[in-house]
């Protein structure tokens, strides 16, 4: 009996949505033909999206003018495969074997032994990243275990390329050789800075450059602790891996302040200590108060447009003075390698 009262009761929501569509693409084509122009029904698609245990009805169709629409349970769109359950298992079965022929072409221009460098190597696996993270925002988050082996499967063929090992050598491994976290978990990043975009675009807002910057920076720590959290526990390559895993965050070869003598560089010493601040803490305090704490920041920002305004302002003129003098320890020869940027015509052309 319950199975015949859930049966019904699908079929009446099924026929609800049927006649909602029906008037919503009636006033769209309407709308469209008052410009002059005209839709060609013919060529319209449907799909309709179901939960996990909600069964796809039998010949289903809408009909829209005098056309009859088959409803589908694929529907291609901006690129992108999207199907009715959500899980884009069909987008990324005919993407994965795309991926690796290109992966291929790209590898065959190079050879193992000998050929341009790893700069070369980087740039092609960064046209790989873009074909295969393509639409991320929407798929990230329901993306399977057998959709993530997909992706890594696709980057390990390139890793190997790039640090030209044999195909012996494990996917773990190859990534924590190569420096590149996996692609699942930079799809996550994706995602977060694209919602956040869109947000402030919803409440009629710009979206700085800067902040967008902000962000990526932000998506980059992040990413890099998820990355060595998973590669705490690899399935393959597990020497390797935990030879590797202490340094995969490695940034500075000390924490101290740059500005000051101070052991540690943190938020909290920049907001509250570092005497190179203090013309900026200053203007900081003249809006906030004299309370620099973690919550009395929150209040202060979440409280008015001027409390936010000065706390960003801080930030930014704290951050881009901290960035100038970042370039300018790179650009000393007598630094530590790990501090030093290539050189390059480019990059002097830019300097310039």
């Amino acid at each position: 009996m319950q199975t015949i009262h859930s049966s019904w009761h699908e079929e009446e929501q099924f026929k609800k949505a049927i006649r909602l569509v029906r008037v919503g693409v009636g006033q769209i084509v309407a709308r469209i033909e008052c410009q002059g122009l005209r839709v060609v029904l013919e060529k319209t698609e449907a799909i309709l999206f179901l939960g996990p245990r909600r069964r796809f009805p039998t010949n289903a169709t809408v009909r829209i003018g005098d056309v009859s629409v088959q409803i589908g349970k694929e529907l291609k769109y901006l690129g992108l495969l999207l199907d009715s359950r959500w899980t884009f298992a069909e987008h990324f079965r005919l993407l994965a074997p795309r991926l690796k022929r290109s992966a291929a072409a790209l590898g065959s221009l190079l050879p193992n032994l000998g050929g341009p460098g790893s700069s070369c190597w980087q740039l092609y696996t960064g046209v790989l990243r873009s074909m295969a993270l393509y639409g991320a925002p929407v798929w990230a988050e329901g993306l399977s275990a057998h959709n993530k082996a997909l992706l890594k499967s696709v980057q390990r063929v390139m890793a190997l390329r790039m640090i030209r090992g044999y195909r012996t050598i494990a996917g773990d491994a190859a990534l924590a050789l190569v420096g590149t976290p996996p692609w699942d978990i930079e799809a996550q990043g994706l995602a977060e800075i694209y919602f956040r975009t869109a947000e402030i675009k919803r409440r009629g807002e710009r979206v700085s450059p800067e902040l967008i910057a902000r962000w990526r920076r932000q998506t980059r720590i992040i990413t890099m602790r998820t990355w060595e959290e998973r590669l705490a526990s690899p399935t393959y390559g597990r020497r390797v891996v935990e030879a590797i895993r202490p340094h995969i965050r490695q940034r500075e070869p000390t924490p101290q302040c740059h500005h000051c003598d101070h052991d540690d560089d943190t938020a909290h010493h920049t907001l509250l200590e570092c005497p190179a601040w203090v013309e900026q803490r200053a203007v900081l305090v003249a809006t906030t108060g004299l309370d620099l704490t973690l919550p009395a920041i929150v209040t202060t920002m979440v409280r008015s447009r001027q409390g936010w305004d000065a706390v960003a302002t801080f930030c930014e003129d704290v951050i881009s003075q901290k960035e100038a003098a970042e370039r300018v320890r790179e650009a000393d020869v007598a630094a530590d390698p790990i501090r030093r940027r290539r050189g390059g015509r480019r990059r002097a052309e830019h300097e310039r």
